[in-house]
């Protein structure tokens, strides 16, 4: 099974249920005669605990890129940009440093 695709242990379904995220202001651009496209967007991930209440914990941009093969599209890039990051302390067991 593929590293993406595996299931995560029970701690971490716990901590994913109490954040959320939210993508914005998608723009895509298709480039027909190449079977390619490219797309931009802005990200949000909310979370609330009982610890913290509702907040934003980090925002960024969305950088992707795309190719259509046999008729499907694909992803062949992704590029993440973090521009604000929030208390992260309650995001994963044992928090981030």
């Amino acid at each position: 099974m593929s590293p993406l695709h595996r299931p995560l242990p029970l701690p971490w379904l716990v901590v994913f249920t109490l954040s959320c995220g939210s993508i914005t202001n998608l723009s895509i651009e298709v480039v027909e005669t190449a079977d390619t496209a490219s797309a931009r967007s802005y990200y949000t991930v909310l979370q609330a605990t009982p610890a913290l209440g509702l907040q934003p914990i980090v925002a960024g941009r969305y950088e992707d890129r795309f190719v259509r093969i046999r008729g499907t599209w694909r992803f062949t890039e992704r590029f993440v940009h973090v521009d604000l990051v929030g208390d992260l302390s309650q995001h994963v067991r044992g928090g981030f440093t």
